[in-house]
């Protein structure tokens, strides 16, 4: 301790005294620190000792933080490197030189050179009065334990140790359970001999559960997310995994769960939930520009507590360059039983594609059930649902779409009237999705597969203008080959039966134009513009297939502030005719691309090269020789 105040003592001396660094009254605000570069930092994580700094360097991105550098704090961070390396095991560190380097314009350069010294070591650390423990639970505590002989003696990760120790006894019902740690000098002065001592106390069972907090909610919604009951042997474990559950709620906003003795029943837990409910109505609104012409717009009005038990409740709106409309759904989360959820929607929405126009409106009845476990959230997720859509559809082409096409029988397969280009008609279809889901959960995973199975059925029983059955699948592969690269696969597979026993302008069998597979872009197979791939018009406009395949490759490194680089090949086509796909005709391209953090979200950028071009293809009615395309989203790619 004396060694440690005598460091921190020195360092304010050097610093005010002997450092060359230059003088408040030289140095005109507001300076950027354009480097903050250390010396002597072996024995930590550099980047962990900048991250317990206040002092930043910059400039960053141009929505970063553009706080001014102040000598007064780099002064008070000196002092942070030393307490930072004390709390480490190295009690002796201290700062041997600092210095502020003035720049040309507004910037300055900041040197820190540390002494690290030498560390506390610890010696042996040894576990008394964990009896309640077998041999072999005791070893596995042993084995977990942060801290080890031969580290230096970091108090974090002492700390850390002491909290394990007490969780493992806690997890056996010993919920009172204290524990000392003894600190001795060992076979040199620069050695320390621990050793945890435990004192148990009573085997401990839950008693009554009270809940705090929660006005809006109801106890009922609280208590199914509890995995203990009144009555049960004590676990610390069954404490955290419950907090968690609740916090991962959108309508809470922090839970916490108390320990408290029962009076009267020193054998028993009374546990005190206290919730901070989240605000339940929620309003969002976002923005993006793709290299596509896709300019967008995104609000989202809902109220996440809707008549109470969590139910779900909005309206969202989208206006882009190729389409606009309004959404309102509703969601029973638990439609009589927790397992199932039921969800009810209705859109209006207008698609203006380059190679057609559709109105529609219509509605969507889903029933959702989730199977095997819901905790943690990185367990497999499981569901099957059922949805019905009804809609009501009016579409056309352009012209110089319908007059490339030119002919009668195509058009009338497209649910086309040839002499209008015009096609409406009621769409009536059932659904069934089959999802797996093994990712870590998060929105860039870096680890599991996540895989969408769906029949979908039009027509025929079901009434409606069009007939078709579909059968496509989503499947999503992500492994990770470090902590800063993940290699991640994505395949997209579908094929439409349409039926053609009866084709007439009254009497249309196949699925409209607008359900069509369309490839190219920055969604689908990048080098490519949108929709460049798959059966297209004599004008060259896109028809769609009534086949697809679509692979996509990428190798993702994360790089520091939040920038991502990733390399990528995507290979696939769309055929029309169903149930074929022509490994033969892939069309492929590789590519590299940056990802950027932006307030409206993952800003990407993807330049792509074809592999294969396409010989002839006319874009707009011009032909296209660029075997090349720069692609801009905001959103990973997948």
């Amino acid at each position: 301790m004396r060694a440690r105040a005598w460091a921190r003592g020195g360092l304010v001396g050097l610093v005010l005294l002997g450092a060359p660094a230059t003088s408040a009254g030289q140095i005109d605000s507001p300076l950027r620190v354009r480097h903050l570069t250390f010396e002597g930092v072996t024995a930590i994580d550099e980047s962990d000792l900048r991250r317990a700094l206040e002092t930043r360097a910059w400039p960053r991105f141009f929505w970063g933080d553009k706080d001014p550098f102040d000598e007064a704090t780099f002064q008070d961070d000196l002092v942070r490197i030393v307490e930072y390396y004390g709390q480490r095991g190295y009690p002796e560190a201290r700062i041997a030189d600092a210095s502020i380097q003035r720049l040309d314009g507004d910037r300055v350069d900041l040197m820190v050179v540390v002494d690290e010294g030498r560390p506390y070591i610890v010696e042996s650390l040894e576990l008394e009065g964990f009896d309640p423990l077998s041999a072999a639970q005791l070893e596995t505590l042993r084995d977990r334990l942060p801290l080890r002989p031969g580290q230096p003696l970091d108090a974090v990760l002492l700390e850390a140790s002491e909290q394990l120790a007490l969780f493992a006894l806690g997890n056996r019902g010993y919920a009172y359970a204290v524990l000392d740690t003894s600190n001795r000098t060992g076979a040199t002065f620069r050695s320390r001999r621990l050793t945890l001592v435990a004192r148990p106390g009573l085997l401990t069972l839950f008693g009554p559960i009270d809940i705090v907090g929660n006005t809006g909610l109801g106890d009922r919604l609280i208590r199914e997310d509890l995995v203990y009951r009144p009555g049960e042997l004590f676990r610390a474990g069954l404490l955290r995994e419950s907090e968690a559950r609740l916090t991962a709620r959108a309508l809470i906003d922090a839970a916490t769960v108390e320990v408290l003795p029962q009076a009267g029943k020193p054998g028993d837990v009374f546990t005190r939930i206290r919730i901070e409910e989240a605000e339940h109505r929620q309003y969002s609104l976002s923005g993006g520009y793709g290299s596509e012409g896709q300019l967008d717009l995104t609000g989202d009005l809902r109220h996440i507590n809707f008549f109470g038990g969590g139910r779900s409740a909005g309206v969202s709106g989208r206006w882009s360059s190729l389409d606009r409309g309004v959404l309102i759904d509703f969601v029973e989360p638990r439609f009589f039983d927790p397992r199932y959820s039921l969800r009810v929607a209705g859109e209006v929405q207008v698609v203006d594609e380059p190679t057609f126009y559709t109105e529609r409106a219509g509605g969507v009845l889903s029933l959702t059930r989730r199977f095997g476990a819901t905790w943690p959230p990185d367990a497999p997720r499981t569901t099957a649902s059922v949805s019905y859509t009804n809609s009501y559809d009016e579409f056309e082409t352009s012209d110089d779409f319908e007059f490339g096409l030119g002919d009668f029988d195509d058009l009338l397969e497209l649910g086309l009237n040839p002499f209008t280009g015009l096609g409406a008609g009621r769409l009536s279809a059932l659904a069934i999705d089959f999802t797996r889901d093994t990712t870590d959960g998060s929105l860039n995973p870096s680890r599991g597969y996540a895989a969408n199975l769906r029949f979908e059925q039009a027509g025929r029983w079901l009434g409606g203008r069009f007939t078709y059955n579909e059968i496509r699948a989503d499947a999503r592969h992500f492994l990770s080959l470090s902590g800063r690269v993940v290699l991640a696969h994505r395949l997209l597979i579908g094929t439409i039966d349409a039926p053609s026993d009866s084709i007439g302008l009254d009497d249309f069998v196949g699925p409209p134009l607008y359900k069509r597979y369309f490839l190219g872009g920055a969604e689908s197979l990048r080098g490519w513009g949108r929709f460049e791939i798959g059966p297209r018009a004599e004008s060259g406009l896109p028809l769609g297939g009534l086949s697809h395949l679509n692979l996509q490759s990428e190798l993702r490194w994360l790089l520091p502030k939040g920038i991502g680089a990733v390399a990528f090949v995507d290979a696939g086509n769309a055929w029309d005719q169903s149930w074929r796909i022509d490994l033969g005709k892939l069309r492929s391209a590789v590519g590299v691309g940056l990802r950027l953090p932006t307030p409206l979200g993952l800003a990407r950028i993807d330049y792509g090269y074809q592999l294969t071009p396409i010989d002839g293809l006319l874009v707009e009615g011009l032909p296209e020789t660029r075997h090349w395309r720069l692609h801009f989203r905001i959103g990973q790619s997948f």
